[in-house]
């Protein structure tokens, strides 16, 4: 079983996973205003499903929202990752 030698600092890990949660859905955004329902239609059809999904226009109050909320999110997560890791380190 591997030693935890490092502890993560709590802030860096929530930020960190808050930009890569942020950088990952501005991408989504920008592939959505681009290719709007045309992208929706290939993305279900690669996977296999056959369901009827409506692509709204593109509102970018709704973007600015969606990449505050996956900031957040991902920062949460990123700062439970770390205090977990930091519990269980200490415990070894």
């Amino acid at each position: 079983m591997p030693k935890f030698k490092q502890q993560i600092d709590e802030k860096t890990a929530a930020l960190t996973l808050g930009l890569v949660a942020s950088i990952l859905t501005i991408i989504s955004e920008i592939a959505f205003a681009i290719g709007g329902q045309n992208l929706s239609n290939w993305i279900i059809n690669v996977h296999g499903f056959s369901a009827q999904v409506t692509v709204n226009a593109f509102d970018p109050l709704t973007a600015v929202i969606n990449i505050v909320y996956h900031f957040i999110v991902g920062s949460i997560i990123g700062w439970i990752f770390a205090v977990v890791w930091n519990q269980i380190a200490k415990r070894k």
